[in-house]
């Protein structure tokens, strides 16, 4: 765990809500289908014809939402990362369905070589002309939180030239996965409400969303990141909690400084119990949050959480579509997220409000 002065100056997402990041807060939907894919934007403003057609839909959208990151942050970024749980699914679908009906024969390299988990990062610098580090995490529902943890280091210990870095997690929804992942219980069988279902599974969403990180602060800088925190695979709910409390104490924080509790809570009814013991280390009057019911479960999802944070730290706002209890006449100073994915992986992440 690091304490450090990085800041995220800029932010992209592309996600079931929109693509639109300066009105999110204000046209948050709760998702209705037990599949929700992207609201997909008009991919020729950002891309070149010819490239279009040769890309799959997350390559799209994540270079769509990588661009977006940039010129909102009007900064170049110096080092690019980017975390994914299953890379791009449709173009190794693709792939090896042409193998398959070649029996091995001749095949183009196309859609191999965009099926590779790198391919996303490597597309993104060749677009915007970044020749710095460049490096992907594939480690499942991990994956976001590696990139967010290696990009502190980089601004902290590694070059001294590395001042911005691009930091993005991106997943799509194929229907392959989703079939699989249905069969591991992973999904609800009918589109009840996530945030009041007591059944298990979840609804399956998809997503492509990018921070700027910088260790020096601009004038509309969102956030400050003060940490970031995994525990995988806890013995009982107890360990996640103690790890909450380790985390806090780490960063010189109370449960009485937090002001907003936001839960990656996606309405599965066998991992209750981890919000459950996260919420009790806090005063009953605290504000809790939500975003899986605005975004769907996938591996990266915490992407999205820490979009909807930094816009809400900015903006001090917090829509009723994210909390029902949050007192708008108090300030908003520290958000507090946490997110756990199938019981096994369970991360914190912890923002600030930055003074211009």
């Amino acid at each position: 765990m690091l304490n450090s002065a990085i800041y995220i100056v800029g932010i992209g997402s592309v996600s079931a809500q929109g693509f639109d990041e300066a009105t999110l807060l204000q046209n948050l939907n709760p998702l209705q289908s037990i599949l929700s894919h992207i609201k997909e934007p008009n991919y020729s403003q950002y891309i070149e014809g010819n490239n279009i057609r040769r890309m799959g839909k997350l390559m799209k959208a994540s270079l769509v939402a990588a661009k977006r990151c940039i010129a909102d942050a009007q900064l170049q970024p110096q080092a690019i990362i980017t975390g994914t749980g299953l890379g791009c699914m449709e173009e190794t679908v693709k792939f090896l369905n042409t193998v398959i009906d070649t029996e091995g024969g001749v095949l183009s390299p196309t859609a191999f070589i965009h099926s590779t988990h790198n391919t996303i990062g490597s597309q993104i610098a060749i677009a915007v002309n970044c020749t710095g580090y460049n490096s992907t995490y594939v480690h499942r529902a991990f994956s976001f939180e590696q990139a967010l943890f290696d990009a502190q280091l980089q601004l902290l210990t590694h070059d001294p030239t590395a001042h911005h870095v691009l930091v993005g997690g991106v997943d799509d929804m194929v229907p392959v996965v989703f079939d699989v992942l249905k069969e591991l219980d992973f999904w609800k069988s009918a589109s009840t409400p996530i945030l009041d279902s007591k059944s298990k599974g979840s609804f399956a969403g998809e997503g492509m969303n990018f921070l700027m990180l910088s260790n020096q602060q601009t004038n509309h800088a969102y956030a400050k990141l003060l940490g970031i925190k995994m525990c995988y695979k806890p013995q009982s709910t107890n360990q996640v909690a103690t790890c909450l409390t380790d985390f806090l104490l780490e960063n010189k924080i109370s449960p009485v400084d937090i002001d907003l509790v936001l839960l990656g809570d996606n309405g599965d009814m066998r991992f209750t119990e981890f919000y459950n013991a996260i919420i009790t280390l806090f005063p009953v009057a605290k504000a809790l949050g939500y975003y899986k019911h605005l975004c769907g479960e996938y591996f990266t999802a915490s992407a999205f959480g820490v979009v909807l944070a930094s816009l809400i730290l900015k903006n001090q706002y917090v829509s009723s579509a994210i909390s029902e209890n949050y007192n708008s006449a108090k300030p908003l100073k520290n958000i507090l997220l946490y997110n756990q994915f199938q019981g096994d992986h369970h991360s914190f992440c912890l923002l600030q409000h930055v003074e211009i």
